[in-house]
């Protein structure tokens, strides 16, 4: 008997030390089937959760790289009614008036260059929609005076960031707007006077003058550009929330795999150092036994 105990203690050491030593309560689907199939479901759910939090934070740094270019048009646009402003001055002569409408076409030149900027390749502006980007057709109205009572519409552009580790586009998604410049600068060229208009080398017509434009359009454009700004900045919060949403799902899965798979080092320590008390005593114990015997059958041989 003492022999069944020590070959079950050496058992449970060898157990315990593959446990201490691997850091892993599981070492086969023998250990607990239910549970290693839980935890290899949970590993592959926090694979995917870490993919999205890695897509959130790519978006956090598109967002506030958009604003930027958005927040350099708004400076040109704040120049553009400065110099509208100043050039109906009475006071300025033609050669002050042509100064300010160098600046100004200076300043076009500028905003067409800046409106093609692009992250990781991917444009920041619905210059070039491809088949990922998500069109929502007229859902953008321009309804100024310029139009004489119409409304202009025009496309919205947006791709859509799918945060949820399902995969399912309509659960924890974020719509990520590729910004209508077109509509954002719209002005009615059909009411500008031919003669202000310039076209350059490159095929780009330009407005030669400041005062062929109105303090109205101007502002116009400027107040959609803010609300432009706006729903920018409501991307970023909602993607930073998902972010952190995705990061605390992240690292409650984590505790969770590990209380299912992580070996509790205090707890094997104290089954090993029993165990090895029990193989020493079993071991002991079968050695008198055995010791008992001997002198029996020697008192018997003696007899």
């Amino acid at each position: 008997m003492a022999g069944i105990y020590s070959d079950r203690a050496h058992s449970a050491i060898g157990n315990s030390v593959a446990r201490l030593s691997s850091g892993k309560k599981l070492l086969s689907p023998a250990d607990d089937s239910g549970g290693l199939a839980v935890a290899l479901k949970i590993d592959s759910q926090r694979a995917r959760i870490e993919a999205s939090t890695l897509n959130a934070q790519h978006a956090i740094s598109y967002l506030p790289v958009q604003d930027g270019v958005l927040q350099a048009i708004g400076s040109i646009l704040d120049r553009f009614s400065e110099l509208r402003t100043m050039a109906q001055d009475a006071t300025k002569n033609s050669s002050d008036i042509d100064n300010y409408n160098q600046e100004f076409m200076e300043l076009q030149r500028q905003y067409d260059s800046i409106s093609d900027e692009r992250f990781n390749g991917v444009s920041l502006f619905a210059t070039d929609p491809d088949s990922t980007v998500h069109v929502q057709p007229d859902a953008l109205v321009d309804s100024h005076a310029q139009y004489g009572g119409f409304e202009i519409t025009f496309d919205k552009f947006s791709r859509n960031l799918v945060l949820h580790p399902n995969g399912d586009p309509n659960a924890g998604s974020v719509s990520i707007s590729m910004v209508n410049l077109d509509y954002v600068m719209a002005i009615n060229w059909n009411a500008i006077d031919p003669n202000y208009l310039t076209i350059q080398p490159d095929g780009q017509e330009l407005i030669n003058n400041i005062l062929a434009i109105s303090i109205g359009q101007l502002t116009n454009v400027i107040d959609k550009l803010a609300s432009t700004r706006a729903e920018n900045g409501a991307e970023q919060n909602a993607v930073r929330n998902h972010h952190e949403l995705l990061r605390s799902n992240l690292a409650a899965l984590g505790n969770a795999h590990g209380r299912i798979m992580d070996a509790d080092i205090a707890v094997e320590s104290g089954q090993l150092a029993k165990q090895n008390v029990i193989r020493e005593c079993s071991v002991s114990m079968q050695v008198q036994a055995n010791r008992l015997t001997y002198l029996g059958l020697t008192l018997i041989g003696a007899g």
